[in-house]
């Protein structure tokens, strides 16, 4: 987990000085990868009915790229059914998820701000997670991963934003999204990488 009360007290105070808080879902504020493991292994036992070789690695996220990876022949239909089973049996396994409690702390000393949840999980498993922890009336705004909306969430973000709000402070675990981020007017030194902190 996250080290040390000197870094508690850094998110608190950079929290406490903030207008908008936004905290990033899996892997951020909900270590889900191993739930996510779990889902996708039986999900493809279930729709390829063989044996497939899948081995939970610590900060490897399965995704539909990683399993075009891992199984070459797969085709885009068993692709879409994997998926598909995994987003049906995905509450089974909610019980091995667990929040990161310094930034439940943050969120719960926050009321009262801006408190956005940014996620490019889709809406049905992201509250999923949410309820399961309790937190989902948390958060004043929520962006999720949207079919009939594309753009990048913190594009969305930034759009849904007031300008007059912009005292911004991210909570992220992902290079790619703290790229986004950036790319969308928010500033470096607003933004945690909490991946990089845990892993110092």
């Amino acid at each position: 987990m996250v080290g040390g009360s000197q870094t508690r007290e850094e998110w608190l105070v950079k929290a406490e000085l903030a207008e908008v808080i936004v905290f990033d879902l899996d892997g951020t504020l909900v270590d889900s990868d191993y739930a996510n493991f779990l889902s996708y292994k039986d999900a493809v036992m279930h729709v390829l009915s063989k044996h497939i070789e899948l081995d939970f690695a610590q900060g490897i996220r399965i995704t539909r790229e990683v399993l075009k990876e891992l199984i070459p022949t797969i085709t885009d239909k068993q692709l879409e059914d994997i998926v598909s089973h995994k987003e049906r049996i995905y509450h089974k396994f909610l019980s091995e998820t667990k929040v990161n409690a310094q930034l439940i702390e943050i969120v719960a000393r926050s009321q009262g701000k801006e408190v956005v949840l940014a996620t490019n999980s889709r809406k049905f498993r992201a509250e999923l997670l949410l309820k399961h922890h309790g937190i989902i009336e948390k958060f004043s705004r929520k962006i999720y991963k949207d079919a009939e909306d594309q753009r990048d969430k913190y594009v969305k973000l930034m759009a849904e934003i007031p300008k007059e709000k912009m005292q911004i402070l991210v909570f992220e675990n992902d290079g790619n999204a703290i790229e986004s981020a950036i790319d969308c007017g928010i500033e470096i030194n607003q933004i945690i990488d909490v991946c990089r902190i845990e892993n110092e």
